[in-house]
């Protein structure tokens, strides 16, 4: 039936058990079925079956699609990477085809890797000679010198592409049955520029039914548009449309690769993991105030009551600090007179008018030396600060 193709995996002595099971199931007549299991078992003698397939074949109740499913769990009945790399080509020839129905070839081109079990929708994205002689105003002489291994324009395009790529790769969305990534920067002979390959992996086995292939080719083709846009004003392409050409050259007719030369950073991927998605900030704000919002009209009445018995509990609290403090200057004074406290860079004309008006300073050098006694009710609740000076009433207010 047209669109339904299941890559096959098994290998002919596989697929040969799963014949016998075919027929076994039709039970046209004793005499046909104890034909096929004397063959089977003659498989099981010379060791080409092992008991457990040998079982699954003879029993009724199992169907075709489980002996399949059992079979592809051993080696003795897969295809080997060899084997499977033909059945791979034959489902991106089918790509290809595709993709040359569907307009989507110009700098595309299309690889199978069996280990990973994909097939892979490469677009090239490239700065050629030519873009870079305008972009930087330079002449065919000092590009000569500009363009070797590891000069100028080696490390220009190689730090600017990387970090373009890094940040439309952030940018794109994923999306159902496509995973995104490209390669690294690397020198393309044929456009004698730099390239990257940006990627669309699929998984081969989900493109090997054909209604499954051309619905991912047809979102791969919109989704590399908006990448074509992006690395357009990333690179600043778009200032130079009169070097499209150079920029996306078409490939000759009845090639499939873009060159015949495959440089080594073509091969290998940029290893980069998706950034975290970051709300935005409007969108978190306007949830917030939101939340804030409910919140507000159902706690309005307890919060005007907590107003209203925290602020004399606050204003008792500071006055019986200052009470407090009052007491204690009163019970220090009884005992001695306040020594003058001497601040460096302050005359007398600086000193505090209150501090003038409680020290006598006969009193203090008639009296003995007195040492200070802690008082019986200190002041609660307050760091004493380090400096000689006293925390008077006003310092509180």
């Amino acid at each position: 039936m047209k669109g339904v193709f299941c890559l096959n995996r098994i290998n002919e002595k596989g697929m040969l058990l799963i014949d016998y099971k075919t027929e076994y199931m039709k039970h046209h007549s004793p005499v046909v079925d104890k034909a096929l299991l004397i063959a089977l078992e003659t498989f099981l003698e010379k060791k080409e079956l092992d008991e457990e397939t040998f079982d699954l074949i003879k029993d009724d109740n199992v169907n075709i699609e489980t002996l399949r499913n059992h079979l592809l769990l051993k080696k003795e009945y897969s295809k080997s990477p060899k084997e499977l790399f033909k059945e791979f080509e034959k489902v991106r020839a089918r790509v290809n085809a595709y993709l040359k129905e569907i307009g989507f070839i110009n700098c595309v081109e299309t690889e199978s890797n069996v280990e990973a079990s994909r097939i892979t929708v490469m677009r090239q994205y490239n700065l050629p000679k030519e873009f870079l002689m305008e972009y930087f105003g330079v002449n065919e002489e000092d590009m000569i010198q500009l363009m070797k291994k590891r000069g100028f324009m080696e490390k220009f395009a190689v730090l600017r592409m990387n970090k373009v790529f890094k940040e439309i790769y952030n940018e794109m969305k994923e999306e159902q049955y496509i995973t995104h990534g490209f390669s690294l920067v690397y020198f393309n002979r044929a456009i004698t520029g730099f390239s990257v390959d940006y990627k669309y992996h699929l998984n081969v086995d989900f493109i090997a039914n054909e209604e499954n292939m051309k619905m991912v080719l047809k979102k791969i083709k919109e989704v590399d548009r908006i990448v074509e846009k992006k690395y357009n004003k990333k690179m600043s392409i778009n200032l130079y449309e009169h070097l499209r050409d150079k920029v996306y050259p078409e490939k000759p007719d009845g090639q499939e690769t873009l060159s015949d030369y495959i440089p080594q950073n073509k091969k290998k991927e940029q290893l980069v993991e998706k950034e975290p998605v970051i709300i935005e900030e409007k969108t978190a704000r306007k949830k917030e105030e939101t939340n804030m919002e409910n919140i507000v009209e159902i706690d309005e009445p307890a919060k005007e009551n907590t107003e209203e018995v925290s602020k004399p509990i606050e204003e008792k609290t500071i006055q019986e600090i200052i009470e407090k403090k009052e007491k204690h200057n009163k019970a220090e004074h009884l005992q001695k007179q306040k020594p003058i406290i001497y601040r460096p860079g302050q005359n007398e004309q600086h000193n505090h008018p209150k501090e003038e008006l409680e020290i006598n300073i006969g009193d203090i050098e008639d009296e003995p030396q007195v040492e200070m006694d802690i008082p019986d009710d200190p002041v609660e609740d307050i760091d004493m600060p380090i400096e000689e000076f006293d925390i008077v009433a006003d310092d509180l207010m």
